[in-house]
């Protein structure tokens, strides 16, 4: 094989590469990532008081919902008597 047609094999598999990656940092930003910080407070004031554990750890993932966690299971759920 001569080395033009290698060339030419490597460029297209190079652009190749290069469109995949670029469709990948296009797509769709993950779960607990928004636009604007104004969104994300919009999102933090729904969630506070709300008592849903799954959007919670959807925003800030296990090990985020972990630290935020008293470690009193009745007081986190708001229904601890003090």
């Amino acid at each position: 094989m001569s080395r033009a047609i290698q060339l030419r094999g490597f460029h297209w598999t190079l652009a190749a590469v290069i469109g995949l990656a670029a469709l990948t940092a296009c797509s769709r930003a993950p779960a607990g990532t928004f636009s604007t910080p104004e969104d994300a407070v919009q999102a933090l004031a729904v969630l506070i008081g709300s008592g849903d554990s799954a959007k919670a750890e959807e925003m800030f993932g296990k090990e985020g919902v972990e630290l935020l966690k008293s470690g009193d299971d009745a007081a986190d759920k708001g229904t601890g008597r003090a």
